[in-house]
């Protein structure tokens, strides 16, 4: 596992911070949680999944507004869309990107799944990170999405099946990935990794 921060450190706690004392579900996705269970990998932004109710978006936006930029505007159309909005710390301009859940079943077990864990640059405290198994489905399903040419997102599924892959629960991961479309690509990736 990587011993380095993997991206923006300050930001991501901050928003992190905002999101356990309002009380809204969160893990820590992409790179971040990639290069937590495989081979490090710096990134710029920080990737959180969130379960954002409507009646939350004003505390959201009030405990965040001090110290991060932060659209109302995309949040109600990230809510709406069940997409994905983001936030700029207003000091180190450092970016979180915040994904509202659609409720898919890899969402699902991405939030149910999620692994405590202190992290190289965060040692103040544990933090909710996605398990390497959803962190491998999630990849694949960017990878094949983005029509098979992120090398970046290969690279982090080989990495995390590397280093962990004595330790996977293949029968869950198999099942995630084949609800999730991309068990072939399960298949394959484990194959290349020696897994």
């Amino acid at each position: 596992m990587g011993t380095e921060t993997p991206g923006p450190g300050g930001a991501l706690l901050g928003v992190v911070d905002v999101l356990e004392r309002l009380g809204i579900p969160y893990v820590i996705g992409g790179s971040i949680a990639s290069a937590a269970h495989g081979e490090f990998r710096s990134t710029n932004d920080a990737d959180v999944l969130i379960e954002l109710k409507a009646d939350q978006v004003p505390g959201l936006l009030e405990a965040l507004g001090p110290g991060f930029f932060i659209e109302e505007s995309a949040v109600l159309d990230a809510l709406s869309r069940r997409g994905s909005f983001n936030v700029i710390d207003s000091r180190g301009f450092e970016k979180v990107d915040l994904f509202v859940s659609g409720g898919s079943l890899l969402d699902r077990c991405q939030l149910q799944n999620a692994r405590l864990m202190t992290l190289p640059g965060f040692e103040s405290r544990p933090v909710r990170v996605t398990a390497p198994e959803e962190i491998v489905i999630r990849k694949l399903v960017w990878f094949r999405s983005g029509r098979h040419v992120s090398d970046r997102q290969w690279r982090d599924v080989l990495g995390v099946l590397k280093v962990t892959g004595a330790s996977l629960n293949r029968e869950a991961m198999a099942s995630l990935a084949d609800a999730s479309g991309v068990l072939d690509l399960l298949r394959k990736a484990l194959s290349e990794s020696g897994a």
